[in-house]
């Protein structure tokens, strides 16, 4: 079945969002403050956040290892 453009498999998205999120807090806790990888990984968590709100409608929505219930289907997203 050919996938619609459009629509966006949001656990899917979350999953891989939540891991990128996981590596750009470990290179802010290990690069020195300040520096460009701390910088980069900063924007990094930025976009990230910015991306979940727009999915989930909760910016914060991954801030916690508890965010394991799937966010309400939201019309017109994607």
């Amino acid at each position: 079945m050919a996938r619609r453009r459009g629509h966006i498999d949001t656990q899917k998205a979350l999953e891989g969002l939540r891991k990128g999120r996981e590596s750009a807090i470990q290179v802010c806790s290990t690069a020195r403050i300040g520096s460009p990888p701390y910088r980069l990984a900063t924007a990094t968590l930025e976009a990230i956040d910015d991306l979940v709100g727009e999915l989930t409608g909760d910016r914060e929505y991954l801030w916690s290892s508890a965010a394991k219930t799937p966010p309400r289907e939201r019309s017109g997203v994607g």
